[in-house]
Formats: C-alpha cells, structure tokens, sequence
C-alpha cells in the first residue's frame, strides 16, 4: 500500500492497522480469502470521518498492491499492478510499524 499527501488511517476487515501518510508505504501479510481494505481521513469539506473502501481476493503466495491517492472528500484507494507498485514503492518511505494503531 502507498500513501500519498496528508494522513490515513488504513483499516483491514474493519479494524484499523496503521497510519499512513504522504510518500510512505507499508507492507503486512493477510490471510488467503476475501478481506475488506478501508482508508480513512478526517475532514474535508465537513468535518467528519470519511472512508474509502474495498474488497479484495488474497491469494497464498501471491501478493496483492493498492495506492491511496487523495480525493475532495478524503481519499481513493485501488488496486495496483506489480510494475505500478515497484516504480512506487522505489520513491517511497517504508511505515514504521511502531505507527500501528493496534498491537
């Protein structure tokens, strides 16, 4: 996952993993099977917690790449294939996992 502009926080089945911010990345493994990815932000045009999501399909072995990007309300986040994800995790930061919202 990678982040870019202001700060996120990234959620997996509807609970919140880490903080993510501008020009950072973070890497974390997931079960196989379908899982929920969620990026949330406060603020925008309204002061209130806004959320982007989606699902996805974690294969064994198989890695799987979003990009959050921000957007007028809070941010988007997508999928990404394996060459858009390296040119971006190249110029990025990795997260340090110390910024986990719950241990």
């Amino acid at each position: 996952m990678v982040g870019a502009a202001n700060g996120y926080i990234v959620a997996l089945d509807g609970k919140d993993v880490l903080g993510i911010g501008s020009g950072e990345h973070a890497e974390f493994a997931v079960a196989a099977g379908e899982h929920y990815l969620g990026v949330k932000c406060f603020g925008g045009f309204t002061p209130t917690w806004k959320e982007d999501s989606l699902r996805f399909d974690a294969r064994q072995g198989a890695p799987s790449y979003f990009v959050v990007r921000p957007n007028l309300s809070c941010a988007a986040v997508r999928s990404a294939d394996e060459a858009e994800a390296r040119k971006l995790l190249a110029t990025s930061k990795a997260v340090n996992l110390d910024k986990l919202v719950s241990k």
